[in-house]
């Protein structure tokens, strides 16, 4: 794992998450404390051994711990709720073309929010009307 003071500029690989974080852009993920989240948020945790970054919506507990609602910005689903141990960062910035966005900003998890519930049915959209040339956008 990393340090509580690290920050990493890491590749993102998959769709889940356009167009905030494209496949193959570059963001930069940042240690955090589950206490200084927000709705909007996109968190980085672990799944099935795999890194995942995906869009908070809603924090709570169950059975007395700590889990997270999250889900790609362009899939209709939630995913199963994240535990507190599996949290690893935050996505603070994404670069596009040599220029460094913020995203950690009340306006920016907003407008994320916004396109989270959107996306999905421009992305069943674009494959009806591709004859499902590009696919359903993965849950990566």
């Amino acid at each position: 794992m990393f340090d509580v003071t690290d920050t990493l500029w890491v590749t993102i690989k998959g769709k889940s998450m356009f167009p905030a974080l494209a496949d193959n852009s570059v963001a930069r993920i940042t240690h955090c404390n589950a206490a200084h989240l927000h709705c909007g948020d996109i968190v980085v945790f672990i799944h099935d051994g795999q890194l995942i970054a995906h869009r908070l919506f809603r924090k709570l507990y169950r059975n007395g711990s700590l889990v997270f609602k999250v889900k790609g910005d362009t899939v209709f689903t939630f995913d199963p709720a994240v535990a507190q141990d599996n949290l690893l960062a935050k996505v603070t910035a994404v670069k596009y073309s040599g220029i460094t966005i913020g995203l950690d900003n009340w306006c920016m998890r907003g407008l994320g929010l916004a396109c989270a519930w959107i996306m999905p049915f421009i992305a069943r959209l674009k494959c009806r009307f591709t004859n499902g040339q590009y696919g359903i956008p993965d849950k990566t």
